[in-house]
C-alpha cells in the first residue's frame, strides 16, 4: 500500500488552542515587549520571489512590521 503525505490534510487536523478574549496585563511602554515570528522557507515563492519573512509586533501599540527576504 502506498501512502501519500498531504500537508493540507495534516494541517487541517491540527487542534487549535483558544486564546483568552481579554488580556489581563499589557506592557506600560512601547517596545517593552516585542513578539516576533520567523517563517520558514515556503515551497511557493511570492510574485516578487520572497521565500522567508519575519514579523515583529509591539505589545503596547500592536504596531506590526514585516520584513521579507529572498
Amino acid at each position: 500500500m502506498y501512502l501519500v503525505y498531504c500537508e493540507s490534510c495534516q494541517l487541517g487536523k491540527h487542534i487549535r488552542s483558544s486564546f483568552p478574549s481579554s488580556v489581563s496585563q499589557r506592557t506600560s511602554s512601547p517596545f517593552a515587549l516585542v513578539h516576533s515570528n520567523i517563517w520558514e522557507p515556503s515551497r511557493i515563492k511570492s510574485n516578487l520571489g520572497f521565500q522567508y519573512f519575519v514579523t515583529f509586533i509591539d505589545d503596547y501599540s500592536r504596531c506590526t512590521w514585516v520584513f521579507l527576504k529572498f
